[in-house]
């Protein structure tokens, strides 16, 4: 089970490294747009003054973004973890962090379109922030249910399979389990962190944002499936 469930793991987070890599420099690009112009948007490196503004401003949007998608997302898994705790069901809300996560890159697909207002761009990213961490915040509640469902499959297998293994070596199988799930977490994000840079571009052009969420959007598509059928 492990082992059917890493290409999910490797996938979903290098879709959600995207993400949030493309998220923060979208923001910045629309700010830089609406403010500016695009020469001195194309050329911020010799308007090192205008970066600085620039740069402030996106903070505080990336600190709007992050709490509308940190305060429900609290709640959300809470709720998601009581749940599967007590029907011994960690697939569901697995299958729902991976629905947010889906609807989330929708919404910025159009939110990063280059013919959309800049106020209409940011409604956007607010509420698939907030749709994201309402439906179980995304990498936090989907990356919780995997090491639940191991948890408890493992559990199934040795009552199923008893051959009187002492506690210690169940243990340490265990252990190896969440190991190998780990290892194909920072597998996803390096890889993300590797290749959003070659997707973005250089120039940060907003069709170049709008193809790194046709990525993000189709991965997270496969994932869903893949975990219905794993």
């Amino acid at each position: 089970h492990v082992l059917l469930i890493c290409p999910a793991i490797v996938l979903y987070i290098y879709s959600n490294s995207l993400n949030l890599i493309s998220l923060q420099s979208l923001v910045n690009r629309r700010i830089c747009l609406f403010t500016y112009n695009q020469t001195v948007c194309d050329n911020l490196k010799n308007y090192t003054h205008y970066a600085d503004d620039i740069q402030q401003m996106s903070s505080q949007t990336m600190i709007y973004l992050d709490v509308c998608f940190l305060v429900p997302a609290i709640l959300s898994i809470l709720f998601m973890a009581s749940v599967g705790d007590r029907r011994l069901d960690y697939e569901r809300p697995l299958h729902v962090s991976i629905a947010g996560s889906l609807l989330q890159s929708f919404v910025c697909i159009f939110a990063s379109l280059a013919d959309m207002d800049h106020t209409a761009s940011l409604a956007l990213l607010y509420a698939a922030q907030f749709v994201n961490g309402l439906l179980g915040g995304g990498s936090l509640c989907f990356i919780s249910s995997c090491f639940s469902h191991i948890s408890m499959m493992h559990v199934n297998n040795n009552n199923q399979n008893d051959n009187g293994e002492d506690s210690k070596k169940q243990q340490q199988n265990r252990s190896i389990k969440y190991s190998i799930c780990e290892a194909f977490i920072l597998i996803g994000q390096f890889l993300g962190s590797l290749t959003s840079g070659y997707l973005i571009g250089n120039r940060r052009d907003l069709k170049n944002f709008t193809r790194v969420f046709i990525v993000s959007f189709s991965l997270f598509l496969l994932v869903l499936i893949y975990t219905f059928l794993m």
